[in-house]
C-alpha cells in the first residue's frame, strides 16, 4: 500500500477490487501495526476523490454552468477558465458514468468508507486526549444498567480458641450500592461544500474537535462525580442500598473540616507536609471497618498508594510538598539562629498528584486524597461509538448535508464504598 494516496490510487483500487475489495483495502490500511502506526494516512485520502470514484459526485456538484462558474475558487479547478471549467466537469461526469455500472453507483459505499475514515480519526483523538479522570476510576464493562454492586461487611478477625473448645462463628451482613448510567453524545454534520471544494483537512479537524468535546464532557462528569459536586441537585454517585446520599460527611468517615470528627473538625489548608501528616493520622485512626460481630478496627494499608487530587489553583503547592527533596525548618531569629534540613517525609507517602479545573469550578481550596480507583468505578455500557448517516436524511435535503456522524458513550460513575477517599476543607 502506498504511503501517499492520490486520487488516481483511490480510483485504481476501486476499479480493480470493486466495492467490497475497496472497503477491505480501507479497513486494512486503518489497522495499526506493532508500532502503533497505520499503513494508510487518513489525511492523504481526499473526500472529493472518494466522491468522484464512488459515483456520488453528481449529487455534490450538479452540472449547472452558473453553479460551476461560482465554483472557480475550488483549488481543483481554480486555474481553468469558466468555459474550460464547464467542459471539464461534463467530461469528468461522462467518464464516471461510462466507467461504472448503474449497479455500482446505486450500491455506492461512500457513506461506509467515509464512516470508517472519520470513525478512526474521531476515536483516536478521543483516546489520545490527556485525561486525569482515567487515573481516578476503575473502568468496568457492563451489560446491565442500574445494577446492584454487591459487597459484604467486614468479617471479624480470628478469636482465641481454648483447648477442646469450639471455634466462634463469625457473621457478616450483605450490603450493596446501585449504579446509574446515562447516554451522552453529539452529531456532526458535514456539508456538501466541504466535499465539493475538497476540504478534507477541515472535515477531519471537525471530527477531532467533536472527539475533544466529548472527552472533556466525560472528564468533567467523572471529576464532578468524584468530588460529589452535584449531590445538592439530587445527582448522586453514592447510592447505598439503592438510595442516593451525600458521599463526603463525618458520618461516612471521609471528611476533615467544619462539622467533622472531633480533633479533625477545622479547615486544613494545604500548606506543607504537616497537612499531609494530619490527613494520614485521620485515615489511620478514624477510618475503621464495618464488622458487626466485634469491635471495629482500623483498616490496614489505607494510607498506601495515595493520590492527591487538587484544584489547579494549588497544584504548585501540592507538587512542591510532595516532590521536594528536602524540608527546611528554622528556629527563632537570634544570634543563635539555626536551620534544620531533613529529607522530605511525605515524598514516599503520596504516589501521584493530579489536578483539574473542574475541581476549581466547585471550590478552589478543597482537596481530596486517597485510593480513588479502589472507591470509584465507571460502569461502561457502551464505549465511544460512532455512526454515519448518508444522503437519506432530511438534513441532506434541507441543508445540503453530505453526511452526518454521531458519536456517543453510555456509562456512569458509582462510589462502591465511602472510606477510601477523604475530602479536606481547605478554606
Amino acid at each position: 500500500m502506498p504511503t501517499k494516496i492520490t486520487p488516481r490510487d483511490v480510483d485504481a483500487v476501486f476499479k480493480e477490487r470493486g466495492p467490497k475489495g475497496f472497503l477491505k483495502w480501507i479497513r486494512l490500511g486503518l489497522e495499526k501495526d506493532s508500532n502503533g502506526k497505520r499503513k494508510l494516512n487518513v489525511e492523504d485520502i481526499s473526500f472529493r476523490a472518494l466522491a468522484d470514484t464512488l459515483g456520488v459526485f453528481d449529487r455534490f456538484a450538479p452540472l449547472d454552468p452558473t453553479h460551476l462558474r461560482e465554483s472557480m475558487a475550488s483549488p481543483l479547478y481554480g486555474h481553468f477558465s469558466p468555459e474550460k471549467l464547464v467542459n471539464r466537469a461534463h467530461a469528468e461526469w461522462e467518464t464516471i458514468r461510462n466507467d461504472y455500472t448503474p449497479e455500482a453507483i446505486t450500491t455506492s459505499i461512500f457513506p461506509v468508507v467515509t464512516g470508517e475514515l472519520l470513525s478512526s480519526v474521531l476515536i483516536e483523538a478521543y483516546e489520545s486526549a490527556p485525561s486525569v479522570a482515567q487515573q481516578l476510576v476503575t473502568v468496568q464493562r457492563s451489560t446491565v444498567r442500574n445494577q446492584k454492586m454487591a459487597g459484604f461487611t467486614s468479617l471479624g478477625g480470628g478469636a482465641e480458641v481454648a483447648e477442646n473448645n469450639p471455634y466462634t462463628e463469625t457473621g457478616f451482613d450483605e450490603k450493596y450500592v446501585v449504579t446509574k448510567e446515562t447516554k451522552r453524545g453529539r452529531i456532526l454534520s458535514i456539508s456538501e461544500e466541504l466535499i465539493m471544494f475538497d476540504q478534507t483537512g477541515e472535515i477531519l479537524n471537525r471530527a477531532r474537535m467533536l472527539a475533544d468535546y466529548l472527552r472533556q464532557d466525560w472528564e468533567r462528569s467523572v471529576i464532578r462525580g468524584v468530588i460529589d459536586a452535584d449531590q445538592g441537585s439530587g445527582i448522586y454517585v453514592w447510592r447505598p442500598s439503592g438510595t442516593g446520599a451525600a458521599l463526603y460527611s463525618s458520618g461516612n468517615k471521609n471528611y476533615i473540616g467544619s462539622g467533622g470528627t472531633t480533633g479533625f473538625d477545622a479547615a486544613s489548608p494545604l500548606v506543607d507536609w504537616t497537612d499531609i501528616d494530619h490527613i494520614r493520622k485521620y485515615r489511620a485512626t478514624k477510618i475503621k471497618d464495618d464488622r458487626t460481630d466485634g469491635t471495629q478496627l482500623p483498616i490496614g494499608m489505607v494510607n498506601t498508594g495515595l493520590t492527591l487530587l487538587v484544584p489547579e489553583s494549588i497544584r504548585g503547592t501540592a507538587d512542591s510538598i510532595v516532590n521536594a527533596t528536602e524540608v527546611v525548618t528554622e528556629g527563632a531569629t537570634s544570634a543563635a539562629h539555626q536551620a534544620t534540613r531533613f529529607a522530605n517525609p511525605v515524598k514516599s507517602m503520596v504516589s501521584t498528584v493530579v489536578s483539574s479545573p473542574y475541581v476549581d469550578e466547585v471550590n478552589a481550596d478543597d482537596y481530596y486524597i486517597g485510593q480513588f480507583s479502589r472507591q470509584f468505578v465507571w460502569t461502561e455500557l457502551m464505549p465511544l461509538q460512532t455512526f454515519l448517516q448518508g444522503a437519506q436524511s432530511e438534513a441532506a435535503f434541507e441543508r445540503d448535508i453530505a453526511f452526518r456522524i454521531k458519536a456517543r458513550y453510555y456509562g456512569g460513575l458509582t462510589a462502591r464504598d465511602s472510606i477510601y477517599v477523604t475530602k479536606v476543607d481547605g478554606a
